[in-house]
């Protein structure tokens, strides 16, 4: 007979009282806080193509996932206090 594995619940009364990751993630940051290079240049009230450009030096703060930038709202909002 097989006896099948169970997960430890931590001292919790159910596991299902443990956020998943999925959870969590939506919990802490919004998608809306997800921008595409021209909702963040929007922001910004700048170019596109220059923010590219400022993304791409390492002077905004921003990741580029294949050909795509993508820009953390609060990081860039952060950036520009920062740089007042």
């Amino acid at each position: 007979m097989i006896t099948p594995i169970t997960t430890p619940t931590l001292g919790c009364a159910s596991s299902k009282s443990i956020p998943s990751i999925e959870t969590q993630f939506t919990q802490s940051m919004s998608t809306d806080d997800i921008l595409t290079l021209v909702e963040a240049a929007v922001l910004l009230k700048c170019c596109p193509k220059t923010l590219g450009k400022e993304a791409n030096a390492g002077k905004v703060p921003g990741k580029k996932l294949g050909a795509t930038w993508r820009f953390y709202r609060p990081a860039l909002e952060e950036w520009l206090r920062k740089a007042a």
